[in-house]
């Protein structure tokens, strides 16, 4: 019984969905941070026109895109209303929740029905079938995150935090 219960939360832990925390905006000094030349990028100016591109160079006051035969298009930091960087949602975890689910859901009807001894090699081929299916759902997905946003108002408050960093930063503008 405490085998079946055990197997049950299991399922259920698996079959539950994941829970993406947001990221903090980070200021334009801190744009470093989030990026690096070559990440996939959505600038959108102050006139509301988006530039998309790789990340050819950036500083603490402009960013700059790369653009066809090695030219640059430069953004000052009064010039970006918003940065959105793209992100790509690795394959590797949809694999191994695709075969997480289906293996252990296999496992636990062929447990609950009786016949356990079959789970072994079922299973794992069953869970390979799976692991396909959730790399190619992985390999679909791509998302893009606000890393920047102009203040508005005239008082901002930022605090962000990176793997290496954290920190917060106070604006007043007029």
């Amino acid at each position: 019984m405490a085998a079946r219960r055990s197997l049950e939360l299991g399922l259920l832990l698996c079959l539950l969905p994941r829970i993406v925390w947001a990221q903090p905006v980070l200021t334009f000094e801190r744009l470093g941070d989030a990026l690096n030349a070559g990440d996939e990028v959505r600038v959108v100016d102050l006139a509301g026109r988006e530039h998309t591109g790789p990340v050819a160079t950036l500083s603490p006051d402009a960013i700059a895109l790369a653009r066809a035969g090695g030219a640059t298009q430069r953004f000052g930091r009064a010039d970006v209303q918003e940065v959105w960087m793209r992100r790509q949602d690795p394959v590797s975890n949809g694999a191994l929740i695709g075969f997480g689910s289906v293996a252990a859901t296999y496992c636990g009807l062929a447990v609950s029905s009786g016949h356990g001894r079959h789970c072994g090699i079922a299973a794992v081929l069953l869970g390979g079938v799976g692991a396909g299916i959730g790399a190619l759902a992985d390999a679909a997905i791509s998302r893009q995150r606000l890393v920047f946003r102009a203040a508005d108002g005239s008082v901002s408050l930022s605090l962000a935090a990176t793997r290496t960093a954290s920190w917060a930063t106070a604006r007043l503008r007029w």
